[in-house]
């Protein structure tokens, strides 16, 4: 399989012969995530959240990888202001 990554629009997909495979990684998801922080949105809508390692195996103890890029990458006015522990001790500010 080989990685390609479309920098303009900020999406990766992998290419075996005949078999495209689309999803996102990190990266993409960072893109996505700073995207809707400027354009004001009320927030983000994830498909498959029980295919973002739940169990954190594959990577190795990084369980939720992608919904934790899109919490670490939102840019928020109100951070800081009102703190609350939110799922799993995770700590979510300005909600």
């Amino acid at each position: 399989m080989r990685r390609v990554f479309i920098d303009d629009l900020g999406v990766p997909y992998l290419v075996n012969g005949a078999e495209f495979i689309a999803y996102d990684d990190v990266q993409s998801m960072q893109i996505k995530s700073v995207w809707a922080s400027l354009q004001d949105l009320g927030g983000i809508s994830m498909h498959g959240l029980e295919m973002d390692n739940p169990e954190g195996l594959c990577p190795a103890n990084k369980p939720f990888n992608m919904l934790r890029t899109i919490i670490d990458t939102q840019i928020c006015d109100a951070c800081g202001s009102r703190p609350a522990v939110g799922l799993n001790g995770w700590v979510c500010l300005g909600l």
